[in-house]
C-alpha cells in the first residue's frame, strides 16, 4: 500500500519511494486493514526484501483486472478501489503501450482508490490534474498525496513544472 510520507514516524525504516511517498505493509482482514508498523515487522524476523517480494506477489494475486480508461489525453486507472494506489509499484504498467501521453507519464494518486494519468507536456491537463488531486486529497478518505509524480523510467519522482 502506498501512503504519504507524512506517516513517516510510524513507518520510518520502510521503503521510501521518493520524498513524498513510502510503502507501508498491511494485513487486510474481513474486519479491517491493520498497518504493520516497524516493531511488528521486526518481530516477524523477515528481511525487508523478502517481505517486499511476498507483499507484491500477494498484491498481484488479489488485485482484480486493471482497467485503464482513456479520456482523450488523460486516463483513469481502476483496480477494485482499495489498492489502486499500489499500482505505482508495478514497473511493467507504466509505459507508452498503456498510456499514450504527450511527454512523460505524470500521475496523481490523491487517495488509495484514485489514480489519474496524463502527459508532462499536456499543460491544460496538468493544471486540471493539480486541482483535482488537491481537491480529492482534501475532501476524500484514505489520502495518499496531493502532488503529481513523473515516471522517470524506473520510479516516480515529484513532478515540478
Amino acid at each position: 500500500m502506498v501512503r504519504s510520507w507524512q506517516y513517516k514516524p510510524r513507518f520510518a525504516d520502510l521503503l521510501r519511494i521518493n520524498d513524498d511517498l513510502i510503502i507501508v505493509y498491511a494485513e487486510d482482514t474481513e474486519l479491517n486493514i491493520r498497518y504493520l508498523q516497524k516493531h511488528i515487522l521486526d518481530s516477524l524476523n523477515i528481511g525487508l526484501d523478502t517481505l517486499r517480494n511476498f507483499a507484491f506477489n500477494n498484491l498481484r494475486r488479489i488485485l482484480p483486472d486493471v482497467e485503464i480508461i482513456n479520456l482523450d489525453g488523460k486516463f483513469g486507472v481502476m483496480a477494485g478501489g482499495v489498492y489502486d494506489a499500489s499500482l505505482i509499484l508495478s514497473k511493467s504498467m507504466w509505459n507508452s503501450e498503456n498510456f499514450s501521453v504527450d511527454g512523460d507519464i505524470v500521475i496523481a494518486v490523491p487517495t488509495r482508490d484514485m489514480v489519474y494519468v496524463t502527459g508532462s507536456k499536456n499543460r491544460q491537463e496538468i493544471n486540471k490534474l493539480k486541482s483535482l488531486a488537491l481537491k480529492d486529497f482534501e475532501n476524500e478518505n484514505y489520502q495518499v498525496s496531493p502532488y503529481l509524480f513523473r515516471y522517470n523510467g524506473t520510479a516516480f519522482e515529484r513532478f515540478r513544472d
